[in-house]
């Protein structure tokens, strides 16, 4: 019998009836597999006395079995049990996912442009979005993103365009250097998935019968991010939370024509800390309005050149057009656009701290 859980009063519980009869035994054996799980097995002691008074010694594992059972569907053995070891096992395998950002990233996001938003300065465009990261720590809300409630921005000016429709507005931000990031693309081993799998049947968290969780981390923080039920939801924010996470890194289609860059550009973050950007380089553009507080206009503009002539992600994201801010007009010199590009758009220039990890599997 596998009991989930890491609580001393069921160990005491178990020994105690140990002890109800001279000889018996039962054994406590960790498994390894599943943090905070044990089993509960007869001891070698138990199958040599059955030969000598079989019929006592069943009549007492017959009645303890049924203590057992009330004791569980009693609901003695509270969900906090499960929640407490479940958290631990979740919060290690993210914790073997964190990658500290080792340089500043220039990132995109994109609005469709409305009567009721029109700034004045940086400080209105902040206040436009500073609140969205919070909300994934929220367990009251629920949206079907990629990664959760929060605040998506991509690393060019180009994969999320459809967001803008043709009116956009678009926040460029910059996401500071240092930032603890949660890369999901590395992968999951089978200890892992076996774990994820555990928690997933214990909590119940699996309400719909659609939760992938081998789907790797991208469908993990989903599944249980945005799980029905509630307890699942929170143990989720609660691990992410106790580890001081700031942003998700995630699979997302990105321009394959801007030179110098890597496959490894099919990328995006969900920030959920809003302290990781900074608001001195906030930028922000529509069709009427350009708000700077440092040149940024004409980078821009040669990176949305570059990464429009990739015309199969245009298809992939089923637009003829993509509309950019009337007031991006102005364009780099090559030479300075190739050295800002290498120094700030994620995948080019040198490799990212993220990239050196992808596609590995953490170690057992």
């Amino acid at each position: 019998m596998v009991i989930s859980a890491d609580s001393k009063g069921i160990y005491r519980f178990a020994k105690a009836a140990e002890r109800l009869h001279r000889g018996l035994s039962f054994h406590l054996i960790l498994d390894p597999s599943i943090p905070g799980a044990f089993e509960l097995r007869r001891g070698t002691q138990i199958a040599a006395l059955y030969e000598v008074n079989g019929e006592n010694h069943m009549r007492y594992l017959t009645a303890f079995s049924l203590i057992l059972i009330a004791f569980f569907s009693a609901g003695c053995l509270a969900d906090s049990l499960g929640e407490s070891s479940s958290q631990s096992a979740i919060r290690k395998i993210i914790a073997d996912r964190l990658v500290k950002l080792d340089r500043d990233a220039v990132v995109f996001h994109y609005e469709k442009g409305t009567s009721d938003f029109s700034p004045q300065n940086s400080r209105d465009v902040w206040d436009r979005i500073r609140s969205r990261p919070s909300r994934f720590f929220d367990s009251n809300i629920l949206e079907i993103n990629v990664e959760g409630p929060g605040l998506y921005v991509a690393i060019d000016p180009v994969a999320s365009r459809l967001w803008g429709g043709e009116n956009p507005n678009l926040f460029v931000l910059t996401v500071k250097s240092g930032a603890l990031v949660l890369d999901t693309k590395i992968s999951l081993n089978q200890m892992e998935t076996k774990q994820i799998a555990q928690v997933v049947s214990v909590l119940k968290c699996d309400v719909d019968g659609d939760f992938d969780y081998q789907g790797g981390m991208e469908s993990i923080i989903l599944g249980f991010r945005n799980s029905k039920n509630q307890v699942c939801r929170k143990l989720m924010i609660d691990a992410i939370r106790q580890l001081n996470l700031q942003a998700i890194l995630y699979s997302f289609p990105a321009s394959r024509s801007l030179t110098g860059c890597r496959q490894s550009r099919f990328s995006a973050f969900n920030v959920i800390d809003s302290s990781i950007i900074d608001e001195s380089k906030i930028a922000y553009y529509s069709d009427t309005n350009e708000i700077e507080n440092e040149p940024l206009a004409s980078h821009i503009v040669a990176a949305y050149t570059e990464a429009e002539q990739d015309y199969d992600l245009q298809g992939t994201l089923a637009v003829e057009k993509l509309f950019r801010p009337k007031t991006l007009v102005s364009m780099d010199s090559a030479e300075e656009y190739i050295d800002w590009k290498q120094k700030y758009v994620y995948a080019c220039g040198p490799a990212w701290s993220p990239e050196q990890r992808e596609g590995q599997e953490t170690q057992p």
